[in-house]
């Protein structure tokens, strides 16, 4: 027996064929438009403040290291910070930094003398770095410090 429903579910016609292509368009189109502007803009705003940082001068040092037990010499650490600030915190920083010079250096000072010695002996330098980050961003108002560098550092047995 023949079905006529039955034949027609099976068969093809071109308007069923412009639905499902209009259904596939349809679903593509959604798909293309899913993202998050605002993580898009925020991605970009960080790339943009990365490129417009400032070199701020944060001093220059000679650190003598505590004794350490079992060491036949003392340790100095000499170097010469640099701090990378968005411009348009520079002028804020770099009163900041002039205001409250002293006691950011103190500060510094300790936070080398209480690394190990492997810390300063690490090719990048990150604990350092991240040492002076952390003091400068706490001692000055709305952490500004991006970023911390140097113009020179060596470690040396005296």
């Amino acid at each position: 027996m023949n079905n006529p429903i039955r034949n027609h579910r099976l068969t093809r016609t071109p308007r069923s064929r412009e639905w499902a292509a209009l259904m596939l368009l349809g679903g593509l189109s959604l798909l293309a438009g899913c993202f998050d502007a605002d993580a898009m803009i925020a991605s970009r705003h960080n790339l943009v403040q990365l490129t417009r940082l400032e070199e701020i001068d944060l001093g220059a040092f000679l650190v003598t290291l505590p004794y350490r037990p079992n060491s036949i010499s003392s340790m100095v650490v000499d170097f010469h910070a640099f701090g990378r600030v968005t411009r348009g915190n520079y002028k804020k920083v770099a009163k900041a930094i002039e205001q409250r010079g002293p006691e950011l250096e103190h500060r510094m000072l300790i936070a080398v003398r209480e690394l190990e010695l492997q810390e300063l002996q690490e090719p990048d330098l990150d604990t350092l770095r991240t040492n002076i980050q952390r003091v400068v961003n706490e001692t000055l108002d709305d952490q500004p410090m991006q970023a911390i560098g140097f113009y020179r550092f060596s470690l040396l047995a005296q």
